[in-house]
């Protein structure tokens, strides 16, 4: 009561990065160039943010739709570990990998709402007493990966991936990684070809296990949230994945996107087929644990998005290392 409304935010029909816009709101143009996109899907979340109508928004992310916008509006965020947060009254999409985290224009902001939101008052108090005494960064090392600054193309049964960088961001890059010698230890990661071959061999697996194992465990948990009778009272529309994937909520496109998870047994389902995704998921985590011990660093920078934001009418994803932080957790 008494709150003025200066904007709704916007984001993609459950929080899913298929689409760039809404098939309700729309295109969530970017502040930066009205002609690109936000990224996805917390697209409202940072638009907001970058457009100056608040200090502090918070986006959910299950495959990089906290870091991508963050990263298409020039912003601070926490992609926060699975399970850190308090998920409860957010729809869930996968649990292995949903999470919450705050979206900022500066670092200051972002650790103080980090630190409220976990809960852990001496997370910031600690940075403020660092940022005072100039020792913030002083005994971190941070490396980059030069692996992760080529172009490379990936074969796969989906199709033909190319990654490759924009100029402007590959500049951008150094830019930061400059300005972070100047703060702290910066070295270089000395290209380990064999090792990241390794890593560009898991992707596919990695990725197709993930999506057959959201398929399997999706009905599952939208029964477990829509019938909750603590959230959703006797006459709510919804009270089941039935109820969502048969009312008048989703269109074609959405219901067509998550009938393969309109299976008998959700339970079954959902254990079965998740078994090859634990297994290609920590395949996965222990090649990231790798180049940690390859870099002995503490940090390791690397580019979540290698492309500027899309235009408008641009529909296709790109091949990006935003994977990185989804599939590890």
């Amino acid at each position: 009561e008494g709150a003025i409304v200066l904007a709704k935010s916007n984001l993609a029909e459950l929080g899913v990065g298929v689409r760039y816009d809404s098939e309700m709101g729309g295109m969530c143009r970017n502040p930066f160039d009205m002609e690109r996109n936000c990224g996805a899907s917390s697209s409202g979340s940072a638009a907001s943010i970058s457009a100056g109508l608040a200090l502090l928004s918070l986006g959910t992310d299950t495959d990089g739709s906290i870091i991508g916008p963050a990263s298409f509006n020039s912003l601070n965020a926490i992609r926060s570990p699975v399970g850190a947060m308090n998920m409860s009254g957010i729809v869930p999409l996968f649990d292995y990998q949903d999470t919450v985290g705050p979206l900022t224009k500066y670092v200051d902001d972002m650790v103080l709402a980090y630190s409220v939101m976990t809960n852990e008052s001496a997370l910031y108090e600690s940075y403020v007493r660092d940022r005072r005494n100039g020792t913030a960064m002083k005994s971190v090392r941070v490396g980059y990966l030069a692996s992760v600054f080529e172009n490379f193309t990936i074969n796969t049964i989906l199709g033909v991936y190319d990654y490759e960088f924009d100029d402007e961001v590959l500049e951008s890059c150094y830019s930061f990684i400059n300005k972070l010698k100047r703060a702290t230890k910066v070295h270089e990661v000395p290209r380990n070809q064999t090792h990241f071959q390794k890593f560009v061999a898991a992707i596919e697996p990695t990725v197709l296990a993930r999506l057959k194992c959201q398929d399997g465990c999706l009905k599952k948990a939208w029964n477990r949230y829509f019938g909750n009778r603590n959230t959703f009272e006797a006459d709510a529309p919804y009270h089941s994945f039935g109820d969502v994937l048969d009312g008048p909520l989703l269109s074609d496109f959405w219901k067509s996107f998550i009938a393969d998870s309109n299976v008998t047994d959700a339970e079954k389902q959902c254990y079965d087929d998740c078994v090859d995704y634990k297994l290609t998921r920590r395949n996965f985590t222990q090649i990231i644990d790798e180049w940690f011990d390859l870099a002995d660093s503490d940090v390791i920078f690397y580019p979540s998005y290698n492309k500027l934001p899309s235009k408008l009418d641009f529909k296709e994803q790109h091949l990006s290392l935003i994977i990185v932080a989804s599939y590890t957790g």
